[in-house]
């Protein structure tokens, strides 16, 4: 993630332009609080994800946002990677579908930082998604002692 002034980092992992727009554009309501870094592609996201072990210097997100439906890394490959990686190792997850995806949503289920959501279907929707997604967050965050590096 990039350095910058903002205080709440979002990894945001979507290949579909109207969800991101709609997503960054709900997020816009915090301003200068939240910090989103977009990614649009499962290997560039399997690369920033390598590269939160590799590079202590670079910021840890608060936030890890993986759409599952992508077309060049299956969602599931990535989610696992997030959530067995030691660079990502404690970051809230939101796994984010317009799909049925059973098998992740017992993960979420499972893994107390992780919540599993399915895209809304208008700009209220998407509001109310990242309300909920930065109130799970900020709660994991408070309870865990998640530190982020830089």
């Amino acid at each position: 993630m990039p350095a910058s002034g903002k205080s709440f980092g979002i990894l945001l992992v979507e290949d579909d332009s109207l969800d991101a727009t709609l997503l960054q554009g709900a997020f816009e309501r915090y301003g200068d609080l939240v910090d989103i870094h977009h990614i649009e592609n499962g290997e560039e996201a399997l690369a920033q994800i390598r590269l939160l072990v590799d590079d202590e210097a670079t910021r840890r997100p608060h936030l890890i946002i993986i759409d599952v439906s992508l077309p060049d890394v299956d969602g599931a490959k990535l989610y696992a990677l997030c959530s067995f990686s030691t660079g990502s190792r404690g970051i809230p997850i939101v796994i984010f579908t317009g799909g049925d995806h059973e098998g992740l949503e017992g993960c979420a289920v499972s893994d107390p930082r992780t919540i599993y959501m399915r895209k809304p279907d208008s700009s209220y929707g998407y509001e109310k998604a990242a309300d909920r997604m930065l109130y799970h967050a900020a709660g994991y965050i408070a309870e865990s002692g998640f530190q982020r590096a830089g």
